[in-house]
Formats: structure tokens, sequence, C-alpha cells
């Protein structure tokens, strides 16, 4: 996209105005907030005047920054709906993968279990069969934070699983400690 600026702007008053530019530009946009590198981003978009600004291909890669930055995820996953081109579909399946596994960790935490209707709801899945999916994939993840996830008829259950918890022979540390230091201060 750098080298691409450069003849978007410089090269503006010899050159015809490249019919995919401002695709370009939005998926770069979409690029940079799928990862997370908000610091280009803002460099990027200073660099367009407010009518580039209004584009559609570059709105809606604004529109779905400002939704994550305000946490209305609801929108971003509906933004899918509203997109000027299909190639920007592939970053807003990524997002939307981001947005529900974050929704996921944070769900875990805050309930013991959830109304199969009302995960739907939670994860923006459309039934039962792609909730099933979802959960299927998130078992996995949950017991790495220590949480499993028990799909039932009506439920989804998250339940705490117990670790092994590690102990430490504090006494052996302390006493090893104090063998070091003393060989030590014999040394010096």
């Amino acid at each position: 996209m750098i080298q691409l600026r450069a003849f978007y702007s410089e090269a503006k008053n010899v050159l015809p105005d490249c019919p995919n530019k401002y695709a370009m530009i939005g998926l770069y946009l979409l690029f940079l907030v799928y990862k997370n590198r908000t610091a280009d981003y803002y460099t990027e978009v200073e660099l367009l005047t407010l009518e580039e600004q209004k584009n559609p291909h570059i709105a809606v890669a604004m529109s779905l920054e400002q939704y994550f930055v305000d946490g209305n995820y609801y929108k971003v996953l509906h933004t899918k709906q509203n997109v000027p081109m299909k190639v920007y579909n592939y970053f807003i399946d990524k997002m939307t993968d981001t947005v529900r596994h974050e929704t996921a960790r944070s769900v875990e935490k805050a309930y013991r279990q959830l109304s199969v209707g009302e995960a739907c709801k939670m994860f923006m899945v459309a039934n039962a069969a792609e909730l099933e999916s979802f959960v299927n994939q998130q078992k996995q993840k949950g017991l790495e934070n220590d949480v499993a996830w028990v799909l039932s008829k009506d439920f989804v259950h998250f339940e705490p699983t117990e670790k092994e918890k590690l102990t430490i022979p504090a006494d052996t540390v302390i006493n090893q400690s104090l063998g070091f230091a003393q060989e030590l201060e014999k040394i010096v």
C-alpha cells in the first residue's frame, strides 16, 4: 500500500485516478483494524480528505474501527451486510471470529449457564446447530482457560475445571537459598 500511496498522491496530476483506489485504501484500513495496528490506521486516516473518508469503501473500514472502539460488537457483526465489495467479507469474518471469542471469554466468567436461545443471541449465531459448532470450538479453548463448556438440550453450561496446584517446597528452597548465601559470603 505504501508503494501505491506514491501513485495516488504524487502522480495524481500526471496519471488519471485509478478505479480501485478507494477499494485498495479501504481494504488496507480494514487490514490495519484487523491487525490492531491503530497508530498506522490513524496515520492513514489523517492522509485522507473529508471527501475521501465519505467514500463507501473507506467509510466501512472507518465505521468498523469506531464500532470496535465503542465496544459495539453487534454492529461489527452486522456490517457484513453493507460492504461495497465481497472481498471485504474476509476481514469482517476474521473480526467476527475475534468478537465471538472475546465474548466467549467474558461469558464463561460471568455466567454458570445460558439458555440455548440466549447463547445464540449472545454469540450471534443463527440456530442451535451453529451454536453446537461454536461450543465445540470453544471446548478446547475453554479448557485452556480453566472452564469446560457443556452443551445440554436447553443450556450451555460453563463448568470450572480443577487444575492441579503446584506446591513449592518452601523449606527446601529457603535452606538452599541460605546455603548459597553462606557460600557466596565465604567467597567474598
